[in-house]
């Protein structure tokens, strides 16, 4: 059932979100005054798609990232519903859990944002 289902609303959303993305950015520059209040919830829109994909991909590489970036998976697996990467990789972090390759994700993360994945956890 869970596979009907994710073929189901992947083949939903191969229509139905581009179709919303745009009518929500029309409506964002049309609706609201543009630079005071359309821009930012132009961006919030992409911040919110953003922290969506990071969960699907949590869920999606939940085995490899067990396998190659944290040392014991029992403490904090990856794969936790409603988690981000960044969010897994921060409480590994937190737990001093990371393996020198999730050391290197969490740097890279840190070049762009820093303190990322602790900051994403409320460290």
């Amino acid at each position: 059932m869970g596979l009907l289902l994710y073929i189901l609303s992947r083949l939903l959303g191969l229509i139905f979100i581009p179709v919303a993305l745009i009518y929500s950015i029309v409506q964002s520059i049309y609706r609201r005054k543009f630079f005071a209040e359309g821009i930012p919830d132009i961006n919030a829109k992409f911040m919110s798609m953003a922290v969506a994909f990071d969960m699907y991909g949590n869920a999606v590489g939940k085995e490899i990232f067990n396998d190659t970036l944290i040392k014991d998976k029992t403490l904090h697996p990856f794969g936790k519903k409603g988690e981000t990467i960044s969010q897994a990789i921060g409480w590994n972090k937190y737990y001093n859990n990371l393996t020198k390759t999730g050391k290197i994700l969490d740097n890279t993360l840190d070049f762009f944002d820093p303190n990322h994945s602790l900051k994403s956890i409320g460290k």
